[in-house]
């Protein structure tokens, strides 16, 4: 496959884990989760499922004997050890519980269990980045670039925030923590620590007037979650640092000057 379509993969994993771990509740309710996503990810990553007494389970290769094995319910844990003892700890025979040894198991799992819940969607997730080319050449970068600048002289929004999205990807751009407004697409850096957060600087697009436009500026937690701000962005109240064309050329030059050409992976979900 193309890097393009490399990268369209990534972002289906991302969002995927994104929307499992969204789904995630409390205990008051219930610990549901998004199973439909869940199993398309597990699926990604190469696993095979296997049901037996009413468990669904997941693991790479059930031909062998101790293995990681997902156990796919609102818990969500991840079991390093063989098939017949994750039955025999979550739905056990009558003949298996009345032996004082399994009772133990039964009761606690901590000795198997290494990992559960949103740790579990990471790996998973990790995983399934792992199948994925995500190198690029310079001559990808060039040709994302012409797309991305055909498709402004063209005035083609659809293709624009595809293109956006693609080099945000590259880049490690994120979109800030909060809702944004449907008619437009904003991309910036998260530089998070514990006890500072700032997002910027900040790309902006609009496709109903098709600005694209750049602003060096460095949002602190508060702006950076106010709808508003990028509302005043794209209304032109501040003066962009770059516009139009420029952006692109900036996401351009950036892209091909990144020391190592892959796309990162460990930008928090």
């Amino acid at each position: 496959m193309s890097f393009k379509e490399n990268l369209q993969m990534k972002v289906r994993v991302d969002r995927l884990a994104r929307a499992v771990k969204d789904s995630i509740g409390s205990v008051s309710e219930g610990f549901t989760i998004d199973k439909d996503d869940m199993r398309f990810l597990l699926e990604m990553a190469g696993y095979e499922s296997n049901t037996r007494r009413g468990l669904e389970m997941y693991a790479r290769d059930f031909d062998q004997g101790k293995k990681p094995i997902v156990l796919l319910d609102n818990e969500l844990k991840i079991y390093d050890t063989d098939v017949d003892d994750v039955l025999m700890r979550k739905n056990p025979t009558l003949g298996e519980m009345v032996r004082i040894r399994n009772i133990l198991k039964i009761l606690n799992d901590k000795d198997v269990v290494i990992s559960r819940r949103f740790d579990t969607v990471d790996k998973i997730r990790h995983e399934a980045l792992e199948r994925i080319d995500l190198t690029f050449t310079n001559e990808d970068v060039e040709a994302l670039y012409q797309e991305a600048s055909d498709a402004l002289a063209q005035e083609h929004p659809d293709s624009i925030v595809d293109s956006l999205g693609i080099f945000a990807e590259i880049l490690g751009l994120a979109t800030p923590r909060t809702f944004i407004p449907k008619d437009i697409a904003v991309y910036g850096h998260i530089k998070e620590s514990a006890d500072d957060f700032k997002f910027g600087p900040v790309y902006i697009y609009s496709p109903s007037s098709n600005l694209l436009h750049r602003y060096d500026v460095v949002l602190p937690a508060a702006e950076s979650k106010n709808p508003g701000t990028y509302k005043e962005l794209v209304s032109g109240e501040k003066e962009p640092d770059l516009e139009g064309q420029a952006v692109i050329d900036d996401l351009r030059e950036k892209t091909l000057a990144l020391p190592e050409k892959r796309v990162p992976t460990d930008q928090p979900q």
